[in-house]
């Protein structure tokens, strides 16, 4: 519908048991492994140790993201970061060097590195599970992973676009972008060209097929690349038989792209839309951005171009108020529309989800000649508003009031305050496409004894299935499904043959189950070594009744734990003075069952040694 950037010239985990994940994990630098299938985006994950999840549908739960807020009037020159230079409204005029345009492009990029710390909890708080960006996340792959990690940690995925001019496509910018992050875990898919059927890549190509051609291209040189991510590609609403720049016509031409992104503002109603994309392709697509603002325009005035303004429909508003609920009903209705149309829910159907339009409130857009607002050029002009300008585009039917006004689409203020659409979406992204993701609230027993003999281990938790089981280090080991909250799962002495820390996952494996936080278990080394003395051993009922079990000859300062075979904690007994009795009993008080019991003997510089011991009752 809207220029949102400019690209080119419009004139030229870890968790401590029972207990709640504390931290953050690292990341791994591995992919997800993300593909289409039929008509549904499949997802594996790749979790905090590197293991890739099973595969499942996706669901899009998407917002558009482009922090950018209020434009300063001065800042780094892109040729010279040293240098300050005028910001302005970002206009191309003679003689400027560099170009409006291409400051506008390094400021917007500059601007995820500048807000992300705040915005990311926002988002992850709303329930949304992916952001569509404009551009890449910056220009040096250091601050993008950084980004990325908290993305990654925040449970949200990115829909990259990588390329939205000619002068991106024809320098390999795009692939140089692909290159800095295609291993990162949250990434999910490329996105090439915004609304390129409409504006043929910002007037980069002179013809409907040139920009065909390198769209094919570029999807097909990205492919050579990243064999992990698909390559998807944003279009503007034209279904006009007979048009070059028509929907059916792009999608049948482009064999290249995986899969669609669709800009669509038709008004309270997608209306035929999803028969529509049925009809012109076999492959899913995903709302690129949609939506309306939350201002109520009651009058304005048409400044139509070439003179005084760039855009043939240019809207200046006089009068009006904002209107929140509006916003959030549209919104929340046109989201109803595509949660009828899921792949994820029914493989048949076209949609995989959508991106609301739009984050945060930007405030540099009405007067910036690169989004088509610019007004008279005028280049000591500045587009440095701290409140919402109203002003925006006519399109009849797109909004209630027929003006999107361009400064007020956020779902969140300047300031980031919520607006009454954030909280309808929060509670229905919430709602929508509900993962089983399984939790675990205590190991039983909770350290494992390596090299001695297989166990069995009890999980605790919540959300388990009756197809539940267990990433072990990345290995698959089968569960028993006791119940919702307890599972038990045999492991052998070959899965624990050292000391170390495994990583543990429980994984619901539907297409609706999840995953849950990464849990360290860990095991401790049992080897044959032999320190002081123990006597009787065995101990008889028939021979010793009475006496205890002495550990003697000892270090100074030691103590003792003794175990069961299968890693049970039974007893700690103080041996500071070189000794200790045991007489048979646990730790609560309870006589212990006859059987082969192990025990570690710690001195004060916490040396180790272990040891057998046998009961007969």
């Amino acid at each position: 519908m809207k220029n949102k950037i400019l690209i080119f010239a419009l004139s030229g985990l870890a968790l401590c048991l029972g207990s709640a994940r504390t931290g953050l994990a690292a990341v791994p630098n591995l992919p997800s492994h993300v593909y289409v299938q039929g008509r549904q985006l499949m997802v594996q994950k790749r979790l905090a140790d590197g293991t890739l999840d099973v595969a499942r549908p996706y669901v899009i739960k998407g917002i558009v993201w482009q922090p950018a807020t209020i434009a300063p009037a001065t800042g780094p020159n892109p040729l010279d970061p040293t240098q300050t230079v005028q910001y302005g409204c970002f206009y191309d005029y003679a003689g400027r060097n560099p170009e409006g345009h291409v400051i506008n492009n390094y400021w917007l990029e500059s601007q995820f590195a500048a807000y992300y710390t705040q915005d990311i909890p926002i988002i992850q708080q709303l329930n949304a599970n992916t952001v569509r960006t404009f551009e890449p996340l910056a220009a040096d792959a250091q601050t993008s992973k950084q980004i990325l990690d908290a993305l990654y940690n925040a449970g949200i995925m990115v829909i990259m676009t990588v390329a939205t001019s000619s002068t991106d496509l024809s320098t390999n910018a795009y692939l140089t972008a692909v290159q800095q992050v295609q291993n990162h875990p949250a990434i999910l898919m490329w996105a090439v060209g915004n609304e390129w059927n409409m504006n043929l890549y910002y007037g980069g190509y002179a013809t409907a097929d040139s920009a065909i051609a390198a769209t094919q291209q570029a999807a097909q040189d990205i492919h050579a690349i990243d064999p992990n991510h698909p390559v998807s590609s944003d279009l503007g609403d034209i279904f006009t038989p007979g048009s070059d720049t028509d929907i059916p016509t792009i999608v049948s031409s482009v064999t290249a792209v995986d899969l669609w992104g669709l800009n669509i503002y038709r008004g309270a109603s997608f209306d035929n839309l999803f028969t529509q994309m049925t009809s012109a392709t076999s492959k899913p697509f995903y709302m690129g951005e949609f939506g309306i603002d939350s201002f109520n325009t009651t009058a304005y005035s048409i400044c139509s171009s070439p003179s005084p303004c760039p855009a043939s429909n240019e809207a200046i508003v006089t009068q009006g108020s904002e209107d929140q609920q509006t916003q959030s009903n549209w919104d929340l209705g046109l989201w109803k529309e595509i949660a009828g149309q899921l792949s994820a829910t029914n493989s048949q159907a076209p949609c995989i989800g959508g991106n609301l339009f739009h984050f945060n409130n930007e405030l540099w857009e009405v007067g910036n000649y690169n989004v088509n607002l610019g007004g008279l050029p005028d280049p000591t002009g500045s587009c440095t508003n701290t409140t919402p300008n109203p002003g925006g585009f006519y399109i009849s039917g797109a909004s209630s009031d027929n003006v999107t006004n361009e400064e007020y689409f956020g779902i969140v203020n300047a300031d980031r305050t919520p607006k009454i659409a954030y909280t309808t979406m929060q509670s229905y992204y919430q709602a929508l496409y509900p993962l089983s993701i399984p939790t675990v609230s205590s190991l039983n027993p909770n350290v494992g004894l390596a090299s001695v003999s297989s166990f069995t281990l009890t999980i605790t938790g919540s959300n388990f299935e009756s197809n539940s089981f267990i990433f072990w280090n990345g290995a698959v080991i089968p569960a028993t499904y006791l119940n919702s909250s307890e599972l038990q799962v045999t492991i052998s002495a070959s899965d624990i043959t050292q000391a170390s820390t495994v990583n543990l996952f429980v994984v619901n494996p539907s297409a609706t189950g999840g995953t849950s936080a990464l849990i360290p278990y860990p095991v401790q080394q049992i080897s044959g070594l032999s320190a002081g003395r123990v006597s009787p051993d065995p101990w008889r009922s028939d021979r010793n009744g009475g006496v205890p079990i002495t550990f003697d000859q000892l270090t100074l300062g030691s103590q003792i734990k003794i175990f069961t075979l299968s890693g049970h904690w039974v007893r700690t007994l103080d041996a500071s003075d070189g000794f200790a009795n045991w007489d048979l009993r646990n730790d609560s008080g309870e006589n212990v069952a006859s059987g082969l019991y192990l025990y570690v003997l710690t001195n004060s510089q916490g040396q180790k040694a272990t040891g057998k011991l046998a009961i007969i009752r």
